[in-house]
């Protein structure tokens, strides 16, 4: 379950069974199917807390005061059901070292299986907005 821009808490449930619970004003809320859960008619319930219990943004927020955009409440943007396979990559971030011409490439594996697995990344890059240091000229291409 994904919601994209929820404020402040908020909690899930599958039929009576709670998930999860996040809290946070800058990163989307993010719940994981249990695997207990079969394929079939379900009830899913979101309950949002507008309080500020765990949060301090301040007197002069512009999410929960009128002084610049006003006070809003609930879900905005995307609500989805993502479906992933039990393999996947979960999170990729790439840390550029200009000067050395090379990239790290950190990348998340999420394995729900029971099982250990293996996997094979190949990863390929291709400049596209800079030049050799052997050209003579740097022009956009």
């Amino acid at each position: 379950m994904f919601l994209e821009r929820s404020h402040i808490q908020t909690r899930f449930w599958i039929d009576d069974t709670e998930i999860g619970k996040s809290n946070s004003l800058v990163a989307s809320h993010e719940f994981e199917y249990p695997k207990s859960v079969k394929p079939g008619k379900h009830v899913i319930t979101i309950r949002v807390d507008n309080r500020l219990n765990d949060v301090n943004v301040g007197p002069d927020s512009h999410s929960v005061s009128d002084h610049t955009q006003g006070n809003w409440n609930g879900i905005v943007g995307k609500i989805l059901l993502k479906a992933v396979p039990l393999v996947h990559i979960s999170d990729m971030q790439v840390f550029p070292d200009v000067t050395k011409r090379i990239a790290t490439v950190k990348i998340k594996l999420a394995n729900q299986q029971q099982e250990d697995v293996s996997a094979v990344i190949v990863l390929n890059a291709k400049r596209f907005n800079s030049c050799d240091n052997n050209e003579l000229s740097c022009e956009s291409k």
